[in-house]
């Protein structure tokens, strides 16, 4: 079991069965959110994950050294991070489906696509490390992930009917 599920289980959260194959995928996703979080925004945080990707084993996971938090600081940013992947904060039915379509971008294949990877780089906003902190009770302060993530993060590849437009 990764450490981000591990983390999640302790908070009281189930993690998301659909990602149970990619669950190294799903760490390098989330280790990457932690380092934009944290400030490493666009080629710098792309540069720091591929360092560590890059001197890691396959079967390494990123958040071992880093979940559960050994400080206020990871503590808030592995909070914020499971948040906004839809974990400890409700969100619009909405909101969860964009993210559900975020993840089917993203997750499967993550550590093993450095192209991958740099798009992620490219389409997080600012304002995902510029968030203030966030705490169970408080309501999540975006409506919509295009706050947060550039809209044309997945219109490439699916045109004029991206998964988060489609009904169903």
């Amino acid at each position: 079991m990764s450490a981000f599920w591990e983390y999640l289980e302790a908070e009281g959260e189930k993690p998301d069965d659909k990602l149970k194959n990619y669950e190294r995928d799903e760490s390098w996703f989330v280790f990457n959110l932690l380092l934009f979080r944290q400030g490493f925004m666009g080629e710098a945080g792309h540069q720091l994950s591929e360092t560590f990707l890059e001197r890691s084993t396959h079967d390494y996971d990123p958040l071992a050294i880093l979940l559960p938090p050994k400080n206020k600081a990871i503590g808030d940013a592995a909070f914020f991070v499971a948040s906004f992947l839809c974990f400890f904060i409700a969100k619009p039915p909405s909101y969860q489906k964009e993210i559900a379509a975020l993840k089917e971008q993203f997750v499967h294949g993550f550590a093993s696509d450095r192209s991958r990877r740099q798009q992620l780089a490219e389409v997080v906003r600012p304002a995902f490390a510029e968030i203030p902190i966030i705490q169970r009770g408080d309501p999540w302060p975006y409506g919509s992930l295009e706050e947060l993530i550039k809209p044309d993060w997945l219109l490439a590849t699916a045109g004029d009917n991206p998964p988060w437009k489609r009904t169903g």
